[in-house]
């Protein structure tokens, strides 16, 4: 098991929330996307909706629940100079008729292709 050392007290990285694991800040976001599985066509797309997005990642709102470890295509719908991502899956929660996916970005991000996703 991993430790931490601060101030004095020793804390277990199994014991940290995910968000506190998190090597840059998610920003919160609400921008419309089609994701796919890596290599899928256009047609097989799926309808989602950006929540938060960081240098390193990303939480996926879908209609769809893809398993840990998928690797996702996620492409803006909007023609703003952002590209489309490619991510893995890490977690997936249900939220209402949908499924959140924290996803880990195959690339890093700039602070300003962050800004441009906002």
């Amino acid at each position: 098991m991993s430790e931490l050392a601060t101030s004095g007290a020793n804390i277990h990285l199994d014991q940290l929330t995910l968000s506190e694991r998190r090597a840059s800040v998610r920003r919160v976001c609400k921008r419309e996307v089609l994701s796919r599985r890596r290599g899928a066509t256009r047609n097989a797309a799926w309808l989602a909706s950006v929540r938060n997005i960081s240098e390193t990642g990303l939480g996926l709102l879908i209609y769809c629940n893809f398993a840990p470890g998928s690797i996702l295509s996620i492409e803006p719908l909007s023609r703003r100079s952002t590209r489309t991502l490619l991510a893995r899956v890490v977690h997936v929660s249900q939220e209402g008729d949908g499924w959140i996916h924290g996803c880990e970005l195959a690339n890093q991000l700039t602070e300003r292709e962050v800004a441009d996703w906002l």
